[in-house]
């Protein structure tokens, strides 16, 4: 469990969302893994150069693939171009930090792109929402990354 330890009034430093990430990502849950990191897209801000770099330092040289996936919403695709510059990596730094790593776009547009992996039943549902929805939720993963491996 992490503590938070952000504020409206405050802005954390790097040290401390290095931190933050390091004892709220214990090293079981990627050591020798791969790893998928989504982000938000170009109309959410925050310091996301900074955390990705801290996630890349941290998680990517202990896990057997670090990918990237910057979720779309309803948006247009990036380019990896786009993708890079939007993540403060300089063409140089992909081709040594981040030559390992791959960059695509959540394609929430194509239904091929998931693969259904299961449900959430009607009841587990109703538990998870306070009584609010009463219905079975499909749960489904994005297909290339589940395979591609």
């Amino acid at each position: 469990m992490v503590n938070g330890r952000g504020s409206p009034d405050t802005v954390l430093t790097e040290a401390e969302v290095k931190t933050l990430i390091e004892e709220g990502t214990p090293q079981s849950l990627y050591e020798g893994k791969k790893v998928l990191v989504l982000t938000p897209d170009t109309t959410r801000t925050c310091p996301l150069p900074m955390m990705i770099r801290d996630v890349r330092k941290i998680i990517g040289t202990r896990c057997a693939a670090l990918d990237f996936m910057v979720a779309l919403g309803t948006h247009p695709p990036m380019t990896e171009s786009d993708i890079l510059s939007f993540y403060g990596i300089s063409e140089d730094q992909r081709q040594t930090d981040f030559g390992n790593s791959r960059f695509f776009n959540h394609r929430w547009d194509l239904p091929e792109t998931f693969k259904r992996i299961g449900y959430l039943e009607e009841d587990v549902v109703n538990n998870l929402s306070g009584g609010r929805l009463q219905e079975k939720v499909a749960v489904s993963s994005v297909r290339m990354y589940l395979t591609d491996f």
